[in-house]
């Protein structure tokens, strides 16, 4: 196989899997050097506790890669593309809610040994309130554009 014969779907994947191998390699590369992953001092996050929504947003990405593939129903607004929209947009909010609400809530129980268990820590940042808005946007999408072909179709 040349490289010009690799598809879109393929290229957009191999991309995604990089992606998550970098992601591995940033969390615990630098772990390696300095033993356990959970630090003495209880104020640090272990390096797993921040690769869950990036994980969960890569696989979004695949969902979305999808959407190219020439495999796929062959028309815009499929059966297959609304499901992988809604998939997608679904994993966005998912990963959002984990980055704001459950990582930091972790985090802190982790910090705090198990100790104080009341109350949700939330870490709203810009990033992370942009993806869940994406994601409500590609649920919307799909649902719009599936209402859309289900038009389309009556007139012809």
């Amino acid at each position: 196989m040349t490289l010009l014969a690799i598809t879109p779907t393929v290229l957009a994947r191999s991309v995604i899997v990089v992606l998550g191998a970098l992601i591995l390699f940033d969390a615990f590369l630098p772990g390696f050097a300095q033993g356990p992953d959970i630090p003495a001092d209880g104020d640090t996050p272990p390096a797993w506790l921040a690769l869950i929504s990036p994980f969960i947003y890569v696989l979004a990405l695949w969902f979305l890669a999808g959407l190219i593939s020439p495999s796929s129903d062959g028309e815009a607004f499929g059966r297959l593309a609304v499901r992988n929209l809604r998939v997608a947009g679904g994993l966005l909010l998912l990963g959002s809610w984990t980055a704001i609400i459950l990582e930091p809530s972790v985090h802190h129980l982790i910090a705090n040994q198990f100790v104080e268990m009341a109350g949700v820590r939330l870490a709203i940042e810009m990033d992370s309130a942009v993806l869940f808005v994406l994601g409500l946007l590609l649920i919307m999408l799909a649902g719009r554009g599936s209402q859309l072909k289900e038009q389309l179709d009556s007139f012809v």
